[in-house]
């Protein structure tokens, strides 16, 4: 009998100049995700330095069906002087790591980009809803999410059941998903996007129970491998 997946107790990593160090939870947000700590995660406490295991082990390069084209590859800041960004899935701002296509001007939370391809709710149990990355209502037209009532912009992401016209938050439908996960292809792991108030509360409440979980055991067996490596969103990741 093999001996259980451990994190290394060292590693280094491509985002930060020092080496990290596993370590019990503290008093910081993760630098990739800006979540919670959650024990244990590797620090440079020096530095207060912090990240998640599961966001340690993220691929630096990342296949997307939101942009077939070209590899999306993580940077572990923002490429804009004011170091924010807002992300194109959800619309919210972002400050830590972002999966980015230079070439299509694409920023993407990391929790938004291994968000599930398909996923299950109470709200609309007879059929899955399927992530779609712009409302289908005509140019410049957005959508109401039928879970909130709030709105969505015209190209923010959603999940959505084309037979019945139900459209969803990615935050909305991820709530469910954090409970009981509902069935589909998964691409990864959380629903959601870094910032306060309104809908990024719900989000982080619902990312922090899958990204940390839920990434870890898909991405990083465990975590704790410096990141690096490629992964194709969808392919053969069935929930």
């Amino acid at each position: 009998m093999g001996r259980p997946n451990q994190s290394p107790v060292l590693i280094t990593h491509f985002s930060h100049t020092h080496p990290l160090r596993l370590t019990a939870a503290v008093d910081a947000n993760c630098a990739a995700c800006a979540l919670p700590a959650s024990p244990p995660s590797y620090s440079c406490p020096p530095c207060g330095f912090l990240l998640h295991l599961s966001c340690a082990d993220l691929p630096t390069l990342l296949v997307h069906p939101c942009d077939p084209a070209h590899g999306l590859g993580l940077l572990p800041r923002p490429p804009y002087p004011d170091g924010a960004y807002t992300c194109d899935a959800c619309k919210l701002q972002g400050w830590g790591f972002v999966y980015h296509c230079a070439a299509c001007g694409l920023d993407l939370h990391t929790r938004c980009a291994v968000a599930p391809l398909t996923v299950g709710h109470p709200a609309h149990p007879q059929h899955a809803l399927a992530l779609t990355f712009e409302a289908p209502y005509g140019e410049g037209k957005g959508f109401s999410c039928d879970m909130c009532g709030r709105g969505g912009a015209a190209r923010e992401w959603m999940y959505r059941c084309a037979a019945c016209e139900f459209d969803s938050h990615l935050a909305c439908a991820g709530a469910a998903t954090a409970l009981a996960y509902g069935g589909g292809d998964r691409g990864a792991a959380a629903v959601g996007a870094s910032g306060g108030g309104g809908r990024g509360g719900l989000v982080e409440s619902v990312a922090q129970g899958i990204a940390v979980g839920f990434v870890q055991g898909i991405i990083g067996g465990g975590g704790g491998g410096g990141g690096g490596g490629e992964m194709v969103v969808g392919e053969g990741m069935v929930l």
